[in-house]
């Protein structure tokens, strides 16, 4: 099973994009707790579906997101997120 659930702090403000299929993309980065003195960053990939997801996020804002790890050739690793949760 391919799951992920993590916090952090959103790295720099999102950015929503339309891609070539017509759909919303919303993509950013977020600083997760690393080891001492390390916060790795973590790029999320987030398909709004309803008028409700967001369409930007400011950064310093604390996030959840639950989605799954996947691979592009050429930009590598990120979550695909499926939830979010934005605390104020």
């Amino acid at each position: 099973m391919n799951v992920v659930t993590l916090t952090g702090i959103l790295a720099g403000d999102s950015e929503l994009r339309r891609i070539e299929s017509g759909r919303d993309l919303l993509n950013f980065d977020v600083y997760v707790e690393g080891r001492k003195g390390e916060d790795p960053c973590v790029h999320i990939a987030f398909f709004p579906r309803t008028d409700n997801d967001p369409r930007e996020i400011k950064a310093g804002c604390r996030i959840m997101v639950v989605g799954a790890i996947r691979h592009r050739r050429d930009t590598g690793l990120f979550v695909a997120a499926s939830e979010l949760l934005i605390f104020a």
